[in-house]
């Protein structure tokens, strides 16, 4: 008699296991399809960014952060061991499935990434939202064969109300909602001195998203994470601020080949010619995904957790920016030790502390070596056959490992100083820890 017990609760686990068994392996399990179409969207959508005027790092940041949360929640409810966004994100309410009908998640995904991808980009050209369109038209025509035109029909429709409740969501944020237009602010006043920045040449640009600081971040707490102060301004030589200047300085037409190729390869803040730094992250996770042949299932997890982890770590990079003002090294380099000094490269108009390179790329490195292991080594394609710059592909052991050179090459490119390029990795590394311990991900 006392074995009942022992045995009825090992027939019930046993039940249990075989029940979700049988949910996980059902021909609508998500991860019974691939995660290719994430990779193709990756390019698509990459491409739209690179030519979008105003989709600069912090608003590229949420766009994929957004177009992640959709293609997620579009397929989380065929991932029973997997969390839903919704109760965990404020202000997202999501449509239900039908517990009696069948979906291909798939197609879901598809829907909802294309109409949030809609919605993201409304600045740009009739014809690149064509790009969009017929992208989701393709996968659909593919996706269909394999299904019946009920359940095809079903799952794109409810691929569109997920989108609608992620552009619900994110058209709450008065900050952040469509600033694509409105990026600059000439009325912005940085706080007088020689230590603070000022727009300079050549173009002399007003400070770009000001406010930004001010957005509201989605799975981590921004006033939690902050830098070191920068080292104190000063024009003494022996002062660690002009040491700092000095060792910039000292870069200008002497740099190797290697750092001369770092410079080249990272550089992801040039409107027309690169996808932003936001974009290079969320192309590097696509890369992996191919190249390990994922499942959706696996895909959509990472795509959304680093897809939220590259917009907070953008809010919380421009908080830094805006709270120190400080000066960037080639207005100071011009002024102190040599005014022929110029920049290899254009970045952003905005003060120098911290560098989004840094912040953004340790963020999302974090969430990668989560995903895939901390001595997953990779190389990186992102660049491969341009013909304008060095885009020979590198090698790299860890994801930290390209976080902390993607940081480092702004110091050789001339736009920032090292320890902006180290407090920022630490950030962005924060906030990745942040976006994976704030969020359920499991049951």
């Amino acid at each position: 008699m006392k074995q009942y017990p022992l045995l009825l609760a090992l027939a019930l686990i046993s039940f249990l296991s075989s029940c979700k068994k049988e949910v996980l392996l059902s021909p609508n399990a998500t991860q019974q399809y691939s995660a290719q179409q994430l990779v193709n969207w990756s390019g698509v959508i990459n491409n739209v960014i690179r030519n979008a005027e105003g989709h600069v790092t912090p608003i590229a940041a949420r766009d994929w952060a957004f177009i992640s949360i959709a293609a997620y929640e579009a397929g989380v409810p065929g991932m029973p061991e997997k969390r839903s966004l919704g109760g965990q994100i404020d202000g997202l309410q999501l449509p239900l499935t039908d517990n009696n009908k069948t979906y291909h998640w798939g197609i879901a995904v598809n829907a909802a990434i294309a109409e949030t991808a809609l919605h993201m980009f409304q600045n740009v050209s009739s014809s690149t939202l064509e790009t969009i369109i017929s992208q989701e038209n393709a996968h659909f025509l593919q996706f269909s064969a394999e299904t019946d035109a009920a359940t095809a029909s079903r799952s794109r429709q409810f691929g569109i109300e997920v989108a609608k409740a992620i552009i619900a969501l994110e058209s709450k944020d008065p900050v952040a909602h469509q600033r694509h237009g409105n990026i600059f602010d000439a009325n912005y006043t940085s706080p007088a001195g020689d230590a603070y920045w000022r727009p300079a040449a050549p173009l002399f640009q007003p400070a770009i998203l000001p406010d930004w600081q001010n957005a509201g971040t989605l799975a981590s707490r921004k006033s939690s994470i902050t830098p070191q102060d920068p080292h104190v301004y000063s024009a003494e030589i022996s002062s660690a601020y002009f040491q700092e200047a000095h060792e910039v300085a000292s870069f200008f037409g002497q740099l190797s080949d290697d750092q001369l190729h770092m410079a080249e390869f990272w550089n992801d803040a040039s409107p027309g010619q690169t996808m932003g730094i936001a974009g290079r992250w969320m192309a590097i996770n696509t890369q992996i995904l191919d190249r390990t042949n994922a499942n959706l299932s696996v895909g959509l997890e990472s795509m959304v957790k680093v897809g939220l982890a590259l917009h907070d770590a953008a809010i919380i990079c421009w908080q830094a920016k805006y709270k120190h003002h400080a000066k960037t090294p080639e207005d100071f380099i011009r002024e102190h030790i040599n005014p022929d000094f110029k920049a290899k490269l254009n970045g952003l108009s905005g003060p120098e502390y911290t560098t989004e390179h840094a912040v953004l790329s340790g963020a999302a490195a974090e969430i990668l070596e989560n995903t895939f292991g901390k001595d997953f080594a990779f190389t990186d394609r992102c660049h491969e056959n341009r013909a304008d710059f060095n885009g020979t592909p590198r090698s790299y052991q860890s994801f930290h490992q390209a976080a902390k050179e993607s940081a480092l090459s702004r110091m050789y490119a001339g736009s920032n100083y090292r320890k902006s390029c180290l407090e920022g990795h630490k950030m962005g590394t924060e906030t990745g820890k942040q976006v994976l311990s704030h969020i359920k991900w499991r049951y």
